[in-house]
C-alpha cells in the first residue's frame, strides 16, 4: 500500500526512537476533515492552561467511522461517556457529513506506490 503524494505527513522525532515525536501534517480545503478539525477548535481550560483541540464530536466520529478499531470504538464510547453533558447532536450531524464526504472522494482515487 502507497500514500498520496497530497496526503503526505512528517513525524519528527530523535534518531532511532518513535517516541517522544510531532506530526506534520498539511490540509488545504480539498483535505475536507482535516481542514475542518483545524478550522473548528474547542477551547480547553484546565486552571490556567488554554488550549485547543479538535471539535470532540469530530473525533469520535473519526474514531467510530474512518479508524473503526476495537480500540478506537473503546474510545469513542468513553469520551460520548465522558462528555455526554456537552455533545452536541447537531455538531455530530455536521462532522460526519465531512467525515463522510471526505471517505466518499477518495474511494475511487489511485494510491501512488
Amino acid at each position: 500500500m502507497g500514500i498520496r503524494k497530497e496526503y503526505a505527513k512528517y513525524t519528527i522525532c530523535k534518531t532511532n526512537q518513535m517516541f517522544p515525536n510531532m506530526e506534520v501534517v498539511f490540509i488545504n480545503e480539498a483535505k475536507k476533515a482535516k481542514y475542518y478539525e483545524f478550522n473548528h477548535p474547542q477551547l480547553i481550560k484546565i486552571k490556567d492552561f488554554e488550549f485547543k483541540i479538535p471539535p470532540l464530536e469530530f473525533e469520535i466520529l473519526y474514531k467510530e467511522i474512518v479508524l473503526a478499531g476495537k480500540k478506537d470504538i473503546e474510545d469513542a464510547l468513553h469520551l460520548r461517556a465522558v462528555f455526554k453533558g456537552i455533545l452536541n447532536e447537531e455538531k455530530f450531524k455536521e462532522c460526519k457529513e465531512i467525515i463522510k464526504t471526505e471517505l466518499e472522494s477518495h474511494k475511487n482515487e489511485q494510491v501512488l506506490f
